[in-house]
């Protein structure tokens, strides 16, 4: 189900804003956040903070913006060929890597 809400802010490009995200101004501040890019926000952004390029926030995360100057998240890295897993909020490398874990140590 979705739930996001945008009650300040931008949110450009081909960012994808799922779940239950929340984009919303400090109040302390009055500083909105920049979403841009191919960014993928599952969580919390508050504040002076600027997310772009392929960041993604995960599901249950929160940034928020400093007082005096703006956070940034930027990743220019390459994107998961596979892909994140929109219900979960995870890249399918990710979660292949947490199953590689697991059955090591059922191994031993």
């Amino acid at each position: 189900m979705e739930n996001a809400h945008v009650t300040s802010g931008l949110v450009v490009e081909q960012a994808v804003i799922r779940g239950d995200t929340e984009i919303k101004k400090d109040q302390r501040t009055r500083k909105s956040p920049r979403i841009s890019g191919s960014a993928l926000i599952y969580g919390t952004v508050v504040g002076n903070v600027s997310v772009s390029g392929a960041s993604v926030v995960g599901k249950g995360e929160k940034i928020e913006g400093g007082r005096n100057s703006a956070f940034l998240v930027f990743f220019d890295g390459d994107m998961p060929t596979s892909g994140v897993n929109q219900r979960k909020g995870i890249s399918q490398d990710s979660h292949k890597k947490q199953k590689r874990k697991t059955a090591h140590r059922g191994e031993r």
